[in-house]
């Protein structure tokens, strides 16, 4: 079974779409024993109604829909974490809320992590990939409907087909991992608030003996940056956005360099330029295995 986790805050618009198209994509890839949902609210506000969202797309699909609302804002380490620790398949996918996934970017991904055991985690290509421009492909047109993203899909699949290269670091817009990690390693660390958590956990996947990967043939929809168009829509400003991001970068940025490397600079520079094969090899003493989060009923609420 495929577990597929969906963290959403507030953007509606983006998450209505990307369910509906969920919903058609794993019915047309197997039966209601084959996939799950993991849908978590980061304490949306309630005229949002990512709650009701939710339950509706829950009452129209034949997958069981776990529905987990978070009571104090946990921000996107603590849903991943979350989401992992909910999940009970053999496969776990993340999906990023403002993502339209097909059928063919499923294929894809999943025969990559079936086609060598050392596979641990993942990823596609999208017209929106962060510090990844060679996995950023770009459709020549505007896709106007479900099914031209489909149409676009399989065309990027058939040119690159099973073409797999490998990752020097994990970014989690959206990637699969295999049950045999999350065993072996855990689930994502929530010291990080929000930013590197996903950055930490691809470190502990290579330090386990895991490759990350990048299907080239996988290719979805990525509007990029919805949760962000989202609270500009709704009046907040682009200094205050800019403001709330520089203290979660600090906070998450000295918890990466305490642990990885206490020789980066102070202030956090581009993640691309860290020398992650320094951290690989690094005899850093704390423990590595994250174990699945044991439910705060006190923040988590399950619906």
């Amino acid at each position: 079974m495929l577990s597929v986790i969906i963290p959403v805050r507030n953007t509606r618009e983006f998450a209505s779409t990307c369910l509906v198209c969920a919903s058609r994509t794993f019915a047309a890839l197997g039966g209601a024993e084959d996939f799950e949902f993991i849908l978590i609210d980061d304490d949306s506000d309630p005229a949002s109604g990512i709650v009701e969202l939710f339950r509706q797309f829950r009452e129209s699909v034949p997958f069981k829909t776990t529905i987990a609302h978070l009571k104090q804002r946990q921000y996107y380490t603590y849903a991943c974490a979350l989401g992992m620790s909910l999940a009970r398949g053999s496969e776990v996918l993340l999906l990023s809320h403002d993502m339209i996934v097909t059928p063919p970017y499923v294929k894809w991904l999943r025969e990559a992590a079936a086609s060598d055991a050392s596979v641990g985690t993942v990823r596609g290509a999208s017209e929106h990939v962060d510090l990844f421009p060679q996995h950023v492909i770009t459709p020549p047109l505007p896709l106007r409907t479900f099914e031209d993203v489909c149409s676009f899909s399989r065309y990027v699949g058939r040119y690159y087909g099973p073409d797999v290269v490998e990752d020097r670091f994990l970014i989690g817009d959206s990637f699969l991992v295999k049950r045999a990690v999350i065993d072996r390693i855990g689930v994502m660390d929530t010291t990080y608030r929000h930013l590197l958590g996903d950055v930490d956990f691809g470190l502990r996947v290579q330090r386990a003996g895991f490759k990350l990967v990048c299907a080239k043939g996988a290719w979805l929809h990525h509007e990029g940056g919805g949760h962000t168009k989202s609270l500009l829509a709704s009046g907040l400003t682009v200094a205050d956005l800019q403001s709330e991001a520089a203290k979660l970068v600090s906070d998450s940025y000295g918890v990466f360099r305490k642990r990885w490397d206490q020789t980066l600079p102070e202030l956090c520079g581009a993640v691309a330029d860290f020398n992650f094969e320094k951290m690989r090899q690094s005899a850093v003493k704390f423990e590595e295995r994250v174990p699945p989060m044991e439910i705060d009923h006190n923040v988590v609420e399950l619906l």
